[in-house]
């Protein structure tokens, strides 16, 4: 709407010389309508009679500013060519992006793919191998979809959702991407900022349960597991009546309340300003509110009025918050989000895929021996069409064990572990070098992270799988697995050590 009023704007002013010079003519002239027209129209190419008895105040007017609309018109149609042809040019590389939308986080993902990116719903820039879809509302996006589906799909090209709202699925169409805001939020966040190992008990405080701390507290449950019997306590405030209904059996894999053994996740129905006792005991104090300025507010409050630790804000500007306060870390801005490895080289399934490739490779593929790197499984035919015939279900849990490998490799070599080089080969050395029962622990705290995985998707034990059911006879503690069964755990081990980068 806006481009449109724009254009309307451009075609008015384009069009006053003419319409000021052909009200000059006529007033001066008397001679018709059209031949006022078509003196009017002259100025645009610089003739002009001088033969008038007088030159009035409005032709005037019109001779000057009607080849400055001529020039300007020139420049525009040149400027117009020259970015036809330099898209024509991108548009036609391998890795080239066309962002389509109304949204401020166009820009930023414009800023940083540089020169293999094009912007605009221009018809030259739909034959982009990646079209990027950035909208305020999911409405519009959705509706500028289904009117380019064609344009936007054809040649095979990958179409991107970037949405708040929409969670990535295997769809029907494997060229159909989403790119959910707060999923890549989360998944940075706990990789950016992990708990500390060998800190004992952990209380994490949590503010703000829309979707943006719904996906932050989902990521943690999943990936924070350092032991069968580690001890980490989130308080949540928020309206938690939607995500329970959505994880019915969470009872199943953490405590809910103050009581219990393990892991504990408390519910909060009163507002946080009420437990400043639980907000000065917390290791950690997220804000994870949907709205940025709600979080400022709180921020705000919290510094004035509460004794607190390390405050996480999630913020989209972090300029404007360096303005407020100098002590607080802030993630999900919109700097990060909006990254080509965020969104276009999908980061954090990238292990994941690499994880089912090394499935295939072992049980599926009858040319594994002739590959010499396992990273062509991920560009071969026949790991996509496996990869995409998969379940979502089945993605997500490639996802959820790819996001565990740092906290694996965490385990063996300690809270420094970013620092440590080639710690991938350093972590296989050192779990070599345990006992068989340390390495019993480990394979049981990959079995609980993998029972969490399955349970907060409401998967229930039951002596016979059923997928449809989602029943698996695995769900049970890891003493009661049979030794081959627990000897599988292993390998989630083996695949940190050799993915770790």
């Amino acid at each position: 709407m806006k481009s449109k009023l724009i254009r309307i704007l451009k075609a008015v002013v384009f069009f006053l010389p003419f319409i000021i010079g052909t009200l000059g003519f006529l007033m001066e002239m008397q001679d018709g309508l059209l031949n006022a027209m078509y003196r009017a129209m002259r100025l645009y190419v610089i003739e002009m009679d001088c033969e008038y008895a007088s030159v009035t105040a409005l032709i005037e007017i019109a001779r000057w500013t009607a080849p400055v609309m001529s020039a300007a018109a020139i420049l525009t149609a040149l400027s117009s060519a020259f970015g036809w042809m330099k898209n024509s040019i991108r548009v036609r590389r391998k890795g080239a992006v066309a962002i389509h939308g109304d949204s401020e986080k166009a820009s930023l993902l414009a800023d940083s793919l540089g020169r293999h990116m094009v912007m605009g719903e221009k018809p030259v820039n739909m034959k982009a191998p990646n079209q990027v879809l950035m909208f305020r509302e999911d409405r519009e996006m959705l509706a500028y979809l289904n009117a380019n589906r064609e344009k936007l799909f054809r040649n095979d090209n990958k179409v991107y959702l970037c949405t708040e709202h929409l969670v990535r699925s295997n769809f029907s169409n494997r060229n159909l991407i989403v790119c959910n805001y707060p999923e890549i939020c989360a998944r940075t966040y706990w990789k950016e900022y992990p708990l500390r190992y060998h800190s004992g008990e952990r209380t994490i405080v949590l503010i703000g349960f829309s979707g943006y701390g719904q996906e932050i507290l989902t990521q943690a449950l999943l990936r924070n597991v350092y032991a069968p019997d580690s001890r980490i306590t989130y308080h949540v405030f928020g309206d938690a009546s939607e995500y329970l209904g959505w994880h019915s059996e969470l009872s199943q894999i953490v405590s809910l309340g103050d009581d219990g053994q393990g892991d504990r996740v408390c519910f909060h129905q009163e507002a946080w300003s009420s437990c400043g006792e639980v907000l000065s005991g917390a290791d950690r104090i997220i804000l994870a509110e949907d709205e940025e300025v709600v979080n400022m507010t709180t921020l705000n409050i919290l510094e004035r009025y509460y004794l607190t630790g390390t405050i996480h804000i999630r913020a989209n500007n972090p300029r404007i918050l360096q303005d407020f306060s100098t002590s607080v870390v802030a993630f999900g801005t919109a700097e990060q989000l909006c990254t080509e490895a965020a969104i276009l080289g999908e980061e954090d399934v990238r292990d994941a895929k690499r994880i089912h490739a090394g499935y295939c490779r072992q049980y599926l593929c009858e040319r594994k021996d002739s590959c010499i790197e396992p990273e062509q499984c991920l560009t071969c035919s026949r790991f996509q069409d496996s990869w995409y015939s998969q379940t979502s279900f089945s993605h997500h849990s490639n996802m959820a064990q790819a996001d565990h490998i740092p906290v694996k490799i965490q385990i063996l070599l300690g809270d420094d572990f970013r620092s440590v080089e080639n710690a991938g080969e350093q972590a296989a050395r050192v779990y070599d070098g345990l006992s068989e029962q340390e390495r019993f622990r480990l394979m049981e705290t990959e079995h609980v992270r993998w029972m969490r995985y399955h349970i907060m998707n409401n998967w229930r034990y039951a002596p016979v799988r059923s997928n449809e059911k989602k029943q698996h006879p695995l769900l049970v503690p890891f003493q009661q697995l049979d030794l081959e069964n627990q000897l599988k755990d292993e390998a989630a081990w083996k695949n940190a050590f050799s993915l770790y980068r």
